[in-house]
């Protein structure tokens, strides 16, 4: 075989493979090819466990389909700009992914990754298509990041070198969030989960805008958290299992909520004083949960849309409310007033 690949044309720019029975693709293989050889395609090769790229590589595109590979390694190399791993055993991108330096399409389908360490793909400045399928997770770009209908992601891992802008887990077993210190991130929405609680580490995400908890186990909505995130505005946990909100611990507050949605949950008691501190909400939304009395007075000047529909509210002192003259929409129906 290697006496075929020293005899390949020089007109030859892309080589095709199957049935491969060697257990690592490396340069013991790589070397034999001729210079003007840019694409390797390996396909149903159940003999090939590893892929191995050498700094001497020439190649610009390898796509490795239908193979048993499960470890990858690259050593520094400035010419692949394109890899496409399809149906393999890989449980876990490599961290010498980062030495390829022009890698532009990076393609990893059908694989055992359970865990995407965003650190890794984050600082590969010439990356511009990712892709990620894993049990039908799908990862694409590098400002944002979408993972929808995944049972195999259970923990997400946010670290502090990471530029992803938005991320995005929509119907996956994920139980675990963790966000080291972070400037980039500033939308995160999470659905249909098994997650328990919101991390205290939340508080690392500097430039955070918008943190959505959706159809999830969140039983704690801890304000203090927040504390501190100037860039702040949106916050919703809805459709949860919330039965107690945590107030700020201090009053004087920095961030400038203006959207608070807790719809959907288990309240049975709100306290005004909770949302005092947030004197630029707009929008306070409580409904759809099982409250029975509501604590103190709403002070918001800023407050224009107030829900609280759909409880078992039996008592509302309206009189004893400050004036908000910036008040638009009420909505109290479905109680027992």
């Amino acid at each position: 075989g290697f006496f075929v690949l020293k005899h390949i044309p020089s007109t030859v720019r892309v080589l095709r493979v199957e049935n491969l029975l060697i257990s690592t693709v490396d340069e013991n293989l790589i070397k034999q090819f001729v210079p003007s050889l840019k694409v390797l395609v390996v396909e149903k090769s159940y003999d090939v466990q590893s892929l191995s790229i050498p700094s001497s590589s020439r190649l610009e595109s390898v796509l490795i389909r239908n193979t048993l590979i499960s470890k990858m390694y690259f050593e520094k190399n400035d010419e692949l700009k394109a890899l496409l791993i399809v149906n393999s055993h890989l449980s876990e991108i490599p961290p010498s992914l980062k030495n390829l330096t022009s890698l532009s399409i990076l393609t990893i389908r059908g694989s055992n990754i359970s865990v995407v360490d965003l650190s890794l793909v984050s600082r590969m400045k010439m990356l511009t298509d990712l892709v990620i399928d894993l049990d039908r997770i799908v990862i694409r770009s590098l400002r944002g990041i979408i993972v929808d209908k995944s049972s195999a992601v259970k923990s997400l891992f946010v670290s502090k070198n990471s530029t992803i802008k938005i991320i995005k887990i929509i119907e996956s077993q994920l139980n675990k969030l963790h966000f080291e210190r972070n400037y980039a991130l500033q939308q995160v929405l999470i659905a249909k989960c098994n997650l328990k609680e919101i991390p205290a580490s939340v508080h690392n995400l500097i430039n955070l805008e918008s943190f959505t908890v959706g159809e999830a186990f969140i039983m704690t909505v801890d304000l203090n958290y927040f504390i501190g995130l100037a860039c702040l505005n949106t916050l919703q946990v809805e459709m949860n299992s919330v039965n107690s909100v945590i107030g700020l611990l201090l009053q004087t507050n920095s961030t400038d909520l203006t959207t608070l949605k807790l719809w959907y949950n288990q309240l049975t008691t709100f306290h005004f004083d909770l949302v005092k501190p947030f004197q630029k909400l707009h929008t306070l939304d409580i409904a759809h949960n099982v409250i029975r009395s509501v604590v103190g007075n709403l002070t918001n000047q800023s407050l224009r849309y107030f829900a609280i529909q759909h409880n078992l509210v039996s008592k509302l002192d309206f009189c004893s409310w400050n004036e908000i003259a910036s008040l638009e929409w009420l909505s109290i129906g479905h109680n027992r007033l």
